[in-house]
Order: C-alpha cells, then sequence, then structure tokens
C-alpha cells in the first residue's frame, strides 16, 4: 500500500508519496492548482508505478483551496481522505524537531494516512456547496447594498434640507436608493431569489 499526503495552499500544493514502511519513494513535488499541475501530480503516481487501488491519498481541509484537487483526484477513483489541520497539527507535535514547511507537512499527512489515525471530513454535496456560496454571495450583495444605501444617506444629510424642501429630500433619497438596488438587480445580484421581481 502507498500513502500520499499533499500539502494545500492557495496556489502550489506540495505532495510527498511513501510506502508501507513510512519511507518517501521521492522528493516531495511542488504542483500548481491546475489541471498541469494535478497531470504533473499524476506523473507522479506513474513514475512511483502505483494504481488507484493501492493507493490512499491525504489533504487538508484548507480553505477551499482543496477542493478542485479533491474533485479531480475523486473523479478519477482515487481513494481520497480529507482531514481537519487539527489532527495534522497533533501528529506534527510527535516529532522532536517541530519544523513547519510543505515538504514536512505533506510527509506528516502521508504518515497520518498510513497510520490511519484520523477521522476523515465529511464533505457535503455538490448542490450543498454551491447553494453555500450562492448563500454568501447574495449576503455579500445584500451587504454592498446597504453600504450603499448609507453613503447616500450621509452624503444627503451633510447639507440639511430647508422644511419646505424635505419632501425633495425624502424623494431624492428613496430615488437614489432604488437606482442602486436597479443597477444590482440588472447584474444578476439577486436572479436566484423567485420573490424580487427582475
Amino acid at each position: 500500500m502507498f500513502y500520499v499526503g499533499i500539502d494545500i495552499a492557495k496556489y502550489k500544493h506540495e505532495a510527498t508519496i511513501i510506502d508501507s514502511d513510512g519511507k518517501a519513494l521521492f522528493d516531495s513535488i511542488s504542483f500548481s492548482n491546475t489541471k498541469d499541475g494535478c497531470d504533473k501530480l499524476l506523473a507522479l503516481f506513474e513514475k512511483a508505478g502505483v494504481v488507484s487501488e493501492s493507493l490512499i491519498i491525504g489533504m487538508e481541509a484548507t480553505g477551499h483551496y482543496w477542493l478542485s484537487v479533491y474533485a479531480f483526484l475523486a473523479e478519477l477513483g482515487y481513494d481520497v481522505k480529507v482531514i481537519n489541520p487539527i489532527q495534522s497539527e497533533a501528529f506534527r507535535k510527535m516529532y522532536i524537531r517541530q519544523t513547519k514547511n510543505d515538504s514536512k507537512d505533506s510527509f506528516i499527512i502521508a504518515q497520518i494516512m498510513r497510520f490511519g489515525q484520523y477521522s476523515s471530513t465529511a464533505l457535503s454535496e455538490e448542490n450543498i456547496v454551491a447553494l453555500r456560496q450562492l448563500s454568501r454571495y447574495r449576503l455579500s450583495l445584500v451587504d454592498s447594498c446597504s453600504d450603499c444605501k448609507r453613503r447616500v444617506i450621509a452624503l444627503l444629510d451633510q447639507k440639511p434640507c430647508p422644511h419646505s424642501a424635505n419632501t425633495v429630500c425624502y424623494v431624492i433619497h428613496i430615488f437614489i436608493s432604488f437606482f442602486i438596488l436597479e443597477k444590482l438587480l440588472k447584474q444578476g445580484a439577486f436572479a436566484f431569489n423567485n420573490n424580487i421581481p427582475l
């Protein structure tokens, strides 16, 4: 059996492959968070003569950066485990020299896979992940709209209107607010919410 640890980062991941005795087959490799980068990882598997049935791949759930490489490998039929970074931190503390670098981290993740001392993170279905992202995006747009309204109100409040013009100021305020909201709606910001007419 062989084990791969992948240290996830924003632009470049680091991977180490070890055998059942815990020895690294090669120096760790760095690969980009792209299709070409994943192909480089597959080339490492091929170089080692490892097939998917005899390989367990582990990676940390670091932000959202792990999603693309996870999906790529899972689609190809590899056994991919996603662990919480707290688990690898606990394992790292067992080593005398507690240095933190990408190649050491990928080696430690591979060792965690070898020992089986991990609990795999429960992964949401793709639709659930997409809905979460849409909800977060909608919330950020609502916040942006509210910020714009507050700025407009602050601008209008800087020069107080005479009492006879209060109605005019109020109408201008409402007009500007709806203008901002209309711009956001035309951009499709709320297109997935059926309650808001477009």
